[in-house]
């Protein structure tokens, strides 16, 4: 292969790379996540030019007096690691739940399909970006069969006194309502507002639910 074909090879390279990054980061931003587009183009781009570098760019070391030739992982090596500390950026404690390790997960990932894409492994990194933006979809709905437990934010506005406070408890048990967190905010006329991080069962009646408390004489307003 000539220079400038192995070159136009490698600008073929980055634009896939960065394709890829696009799809997947087009995902993201459609939930409204903080990587988006051009996070994850830019990962997977930047993946893809190092990985280039690391595989091509010390060729002409190889048989070079004094030198034991190239290693074409260890730069490739260094950015599985470096992303790690990008991703750790999106990661945030809020209100006793912890946000952002999918979109970490995700920019990892894209690195991953900017390093295959670099190396020439085509049909992998295409693979890779479909079965990662199929995991994001799919997996980001909380389906009943796999009885996994929903990340929900209560509001609700009762009467300030023991009563009420041990109907809500009441109901939070008899709904199986498992509690995170909780802020309370003292309102007029006797009310308090109290706003809960709540893990709820996948398979739970949310119509019950509300027209339970919406029926409840303590309850003043409601929210999930």
């Amino acid at each position: 292969m000539n220079f400038v074909s192995e070159q136009l090879v490698f600008i073929f390279r980055l634009l896939l790379a960065s394709l890829c990054g696009l799809v997947i980061g087009y995902e993201r931003k459609n939930r409204g996540k903080g990587a988006g587009v051009r996070t994850h183009t830019i990962v997977a781009l930047a993946a893809a030019l190092m990985m280039i570098v690391s595989k091509y760019g010390f060729a002409d070391l190889v048989g070079y007096p004094g030198m034991r030739g190239a290693d074409p992982a260890r730069i490739a090596a260094q950015v599985v690691s470096g992303v790690g500390f990008l991703g750790a950026g999106m990661i945030y404690f809020n209100r006793h739940l912890v946000r952002g390790l999918t979109t970490a997960a995700g920019i990892w990932a894209t690195a991953g399909v900017g390093l295959a894409m670099g190396a020439g492994l085509y049909i992998i990194a295409i693979v890779a970006t479909v079965l990662i933006v199929i995991s994001q979809v799919i997996l980001h709905k909380n389906y009943k069969i796999l009885h996994m437990p929903s990340e929900e934010v209560l509001a609700v506005t009762i009467t300030d006194d023991e009563e009420a406070m041990d109907f809500l408890h009441n109901m939070l048990e008899k709904y199986n309502i498992s509690v995170g967190g909780m802020k309370c905010r003292k309102k007029e006329a006797g009310l308090i507002e109290i706003e809960m991080d709540v893990s709820i069962d996948a398979d739970i009646d949310y119509d019950s639910i509300l027209r339970t408390f919406k029926e409840a004489p303590y309850i003043h307003s409601f929210s999930i």
